[in-house]
């Protein structure tokens, strides 16, 4: 997903998003662990994605401020 993608969701939808993302990793994660998925970069991608989606959370709650 594109930051700008991250840009025009409201609060609630990115909230749901990072949660969404959160359990996907957690997922790919046990997959790579036990040998079902041999792709790790896909776990690199998706700290990326959580990543980048926290930090417009961050910088909306500062403006508010």
């Amino acid at each position: 997903m594109k930051m700008r993608d991250f840009r025009e969701m409201d609060s609630a939808r990115l909230t749901s998003r990072i949660e969404e993302l959160k359990q996907e990793l957690a997922h790919l994660e046990e997959a790579v662990r036990s040998g079902k998925e041999k792709n790790h970069a896909k776990i690199g991608l998706l700290k990326r994605e959580i990543a980048q989606a926290l930090t417009l959370q961050r910088e909306a709650e500062v403006k508010q401020l």
